[in-house]
């Protein structure tokens, strides 16, 4: 409940690996790891339950997010049939599913369920969430906003929500057509959103990337690399971190003394590097990022998992 997912694997790892046929135990597991990015050890839980047969609903469907962050489009979908058949009334696999339409940015299909989700499940922060993102996208922007404050009075921590409500901003002040000062609001209101979010998870990645990126788009290039460093040191598996940093550290050496100017540049290199290792299907290869290149990744192929946990 408080998102500290590394907690998970001390408590759980050993009964688990004594009894891997214990689904609720190795969904859990899963998931945790889904969270924190290790997405290879999350296959590995799963692949456990499948040797014993173990795999539920809630099972396939995270394996589908899995194949997802892969690029493994099939492999995700038939994950995801496998899902649908095992239980395909779970909230966990209904979630799973608008998380995937979110992330692929399939837009009807994201309405299509979350709409079906708010007749039965209106109470669910989540729920919310997908709403607000649904109606964003649509630019019904009163909508958006009245599902973005019922996610977070349901859930006051709900960091994802803030993050979500940071990128829409930026989004829109990048390329909503707006005048300076109103685009310069927006950008102040998406920090806003990130340092809640800070405020909600004193160590989320995700709202110190937001951060990071930010202030480089604010021209803070101190914090926008201060920001990042701590996105990195927060999660290691993170591709957005790293790419916010380089990007940071890119900015950076264009006013570094003559000394430092080649080492930060290397630092930028290495960071844009370990962003690729980490997500091959969308950065490998990829020249040094700037703020609204980090942006772009950071509000599409860099969102992480939003779905509702194990019961």
């Amino acid at each position: 409940s408080a998102g500290r997912y590394s907690l998970v694997a001390p408590q759980l790892a050993t009964p688990f690996a004594k009894d891997i046929s214990n689904t609720s135990i190795g969904n859990r597991l899963a998931y945790s790891h889904v969270k924190m990015g290790r997405y290879a050890e999350a296959r590995a839980f799963l692949s456990d339950l499948n040797k014993k047969n173990a795999m539920d609903g809630y099972s396939y469907a995270l394996l589908s997010v899995i194949e997802t962050e892969a690029g493994n489009r099939a492999a995700s979908e038939e994950a995801m049939k496998e899902a649908v058949l095992s239980d395909g009334e779970n909230i966990g696999v209904r979630t799973a599913q608008a998380y995937i339409a979110l992330k692929n940015q399939n837009t009807s299909v994201l309405g299509k369920l979350s709409q079906d989700l708010a007749k039965e499940q209106s109470q669910r922060t989540e729920v919310n969430y997908f709403l607000s993102a649904f109606t964003n996208k649509l630019q019904q922007f009163d909508q958006s906003r009245k599902y973005f404050e019922r996610a977070v009075l349901i859930e006051p921590a709900n960091v994802d929500m803030y993050v979500e409500r940071g990128n829409e901003s930026i989004h829109t002040a990048l390329f909503g057509g707006l005048e300076k000062k109103d685009s310069d609001l927006q950008l102040t209101n998406a920090k806003i959103m990130y340092e809640t979010a800070l405020l909600a998870q004193p160590s989320s990645h995700l709202a110190l990337t937001g951060l990071s990126i930010i202030a480089l788009l604010q021209n803070n290039v101190r914090d926008a690399v201060k920001f990042g460093e701590a996105a990195v040191a927060s999660n290691k598996n993170y591709a957005g971190g790293y790419y916010a940093l380089s990007a940071a550290y890119s900015e950076a050496s264009k006013t570094a003394e003559a000394g430092q100017k080649s080492k930060i540049i290397g630092e930028s290199q290495k960071a844009n590097v370990n962003a690729g290792l980490l997500d091959k299907p969308n950065l490998e290869g990829r020249e040094i990022p700037n703020a609204r290149a980090a942006f772009r990744y950071f509000e599409t192929a860099g969102r992480t998992l939003v779905m509702s946990a194990p019961k």
